[in-house]
This record gives structure tokens, sequence and C-alpha cells, in this order.
């Protein structure tokens, strides 16, 4: 006789509840403290670090003279008579100009009777502007000639040096 054979089946009886598995516990423990690299990564996005700006690029300041829209160069003017000068000008850098930037006395004979440092008045980059210094024309019978050169807030030197040349008479 066969052992199995011997033995009534054991009857199917289905599991009325899931097995219970026990968890295994772990723990984690850090060694090191993170990198800078791994904290912004476990930070939540709302705290998160904002990177530091990138610093602005500078600008390039730069004047053109386009024209003198009164007396041109050589014009005679009776002596001490009032010159008020007016020169058209494009800003063609990538600077505004603002109330740091500068018209200065470089050359020639003086001021002409204006003050050697003037404003040079605000300008969006791109844009023209008309420039104007009053000056006062010499008693002396002569030729007069005075230049002025455009400076930034910086106090250095751009574009092309802008004059006056007038015959007293």
């Amino acid at each position: 006789m066969n052992a199995c054979a011997s033995q009534p089946p054991t009857p199917f009886v289905p599991p009325t509840a899931p097995e219970q598995i026990n968890p295994i516990a772990t723990e984690i423990r850090l060694i090191a403290p993170p990198t800078a690299a791994l904290q912004s990564t476990l930070l939540p996005p709302s705290e998160t670090p904002t990177p530091a700006p990138s610093p602005t690029p500078t600008c390039q300041p730069n004047l053109e003279f386009l024209t003198d829209l009164t007396y041109p160069d050589g014009t005679v003017v009776a002596p001490g008579s009032i010159v008020e000068k007016q020169w058209r000008v494009l800003n063609s850098g990538s600077c505004n100009w603002n109330t740091g930037y500068r018209l200065r006395l470089v050359d020639g004979f003086s001021p002409l009777g204006a003050a050697p440092e003037q404003a040079l008045y605000p300008a969006l980059a791109g844009s023209e502007t008309t420039l104007q210094i009053i000056f006062s024309a010499p008693n002396e019978p002569g030729l007069y000639r005075s230049s002025w050169q455009a400076y930034d807030s910086e106090g250095a030197p751009f574009g092309v040096p802008i004059f006056i040349e007038i015959i007293v008479q």
C-alpha cells in the first residue's frame, strides 16, 4: 500500500484574512553633511535658494556729431555779443546719458564766458538730441575756437569732440 493513499485527503480551506507581513525596520543615518547641491534638492521648491544675479554687462557710451544748428564754423560775430551755440548730436552708444554725463572744455581759447563744464543733457541710447552752450564773444577781433568733449558718469571721455569757431569783427 502506498503511504499517500492510506491517508484521507485534506480539504482546502481558503484563508479568511490576508496574511500579515511584518515590515522590516530600517534606519538611515547621515554620515556627512549634505553638499550644497544635495541640500538644494532636499529643500521644498518654495525654499530653494535663488542663484545670485549675473553682473549686468556695461554699456558703451558714444556721441556722433550731426550738424551745427546755429553759428556754423567761421560765423562772423560782433565783439562782446552773446552766442547761443547749438549742435545736433546722436547718442550712438548703448548707454542712456543721465545727469552724471558732462561736456568739458578740452582745447582752444578760454570757454568764451561759459563754465568749462556743462551738463550733457539726458538722452536715450540711439536718440538724437540738441546740445546748447551760451558763449560771449571776446571784445578783441580774431578767430576763436574751443573744443568740448563728452564724459560719462565715471569721468571717461567718449565720442567725437564738438566745437565752436567764430570770427569776431
